[in-house]
């Protein structure tokens, strides 16, 4: 995530979307159906739908 937040102040932009390969590849979380919101805070959103939920929660 590191990565991520250095690519964020670079764009000077206000938050990344990540979807679900991009998920996996930078934080090991698998699920299909599923996209994270990385603001420039340093917060991270996790969207899911109701089947990943126990892994989200890991």
């Amino acid at each position: 995530m590191d990565e991520l937040r250095e690519f964020l102040k670079q764009l000077d932009a206000e938050f990344l979307l990540l979807i679900h390969s991009q998920l996996e590849r930078y934080t090991g979380f698998s699920g299909s159906a599923s996209e994270a919101v990385l603001t420039s805070s340093g917060q991270v959103f996790l969207f899911v739908d109701s089947r990943y939920h126990l892994q989200a929660d890991a």
